[in-house]
């Protein structure tokens, strides 16, 4: 091959790779505008914002005839219906943790590193399902998914791998035949009650009801499920978007480990959380109140 076909090649697989943006619905990207285009279709905003210097990444809707809206980084990704998000050399939402910062958030406490899948899925969940939006709120969330799910190795409730746990989460009037609610995915979601809302609320429909075992199944849901409970229970709970570490132990454990006899689980996530935020780069130690004390 000459010298000039091999550079054209070159150029038109660098072209290819440019022209292609990571796209995620129903979201945006928390910061201010770098610039906006009215009156253009989706597919014209990757490559306006690969011209743009500085651009990462880009928000469009239908305003105006649809509008790219241009952003300087990716992240911190939130829900907006209608939205999409595109980002440019990363996955929406690296811009609000890095893989480094996460996979040193489970590392750093002892457990295997995770899969870049598993950091992927994290941060496309993140802002879309659990409505976060900032660095310290996801050092919680990853916090208790880790202590939930054995480091982010269990999807499926070590107990019940076997047999189902067939006399235990029981929901007459809910459960499907032959399905079993035991604890799956990051949060371990256990019980039909909570199977069918989360389904209701991801897929519009109850699948997860009649195939429960999806959450462990699809690392996707497994995520999604995780940050749907957070966005359910916790994300609004009194004293968490205000920083309280232990308010968010409470939203999804209060009941046994800050006021009953085993507040020595709620001690153990909080030094959990301290190593997850030096290791997203976050100042101190957090604030610890809202459990037990």
């Amino acid at each position: 091959m000459s010298l000039n076909k091999v550079l054209l090649v070159l150029a038109l697989t660098v072209t290819s790779v440019l022209g292609q943006c990571s796209r995620q619905e129903n979201s945006d990207i928390g910061l201010p505008d770098l610039q906006v285009h009215s009156g253009r279709p989706e597919g014209d905003c990757c490559g306006i914002c690969q011209s743009v210097s500085g651009c990462r990444g880009y928000a469009w809707n239908s305003y105006e005839g649809g509008t790219c809206w241009l952003k300087a980084g990716t992240g911190p990704i939130t829900f907006n219906p209608g939205v999409v998000v595109g980002t440019i050399g990363g996955d929406p939402g690296d811009g609000l943790v890095s893989y480094q910062e996460f996979s040193q958030a489970v590392t750093n406490n002892g457990y295997p590193t995770p899969s870049q899948q598993q950091y992927n899925a994290f941060v496309s969940s993140a802002g879309p399902k659990g409505q976060i939006s900032s660095k310290q709120e996801a050092a919680m969330a990853i916090t208790h998914f880790m202590h939930e799910s054995d480091g982010l190795r269990a999807k499926r409730e070590y107990a019940c791998i076997e047999n189902g746990c067939p006399d235990s989460y029981r929901t007459p009037g809910c459960d499907a035949n032959g399905q079993w609610y035991y604890g799956r995915g990051y949060i371990q979601l256990s019980w039909c009650y909570n199977y069918r809302p989360a389904s209701m609320y991801l897929f519009g429909d109850e699948r997860l009801v009649w195939d429960s075992d999806m959450v462990a199944r699809e690392e996707t849901i497994a995520w999604d499920t995780a940050f749907w409970f957070w966005m359910q229970n916790v994300h609004n709970a009194a004293g968490v978007q205000q920083g309280m570490f232990g308010a968010s132990t409470r939203a999804i454990n209060g009941g046994l480990e800050c006021d009953g006899p085993n507040q020595h689980i709620a001690r153990h996530r909080y030094e959990m959380y301290k190593i997850v935020r030096r290791s997203f780069g976050l100042s101190g130690d957090g604030d610890e109140r809202g459990c037990y004390n």
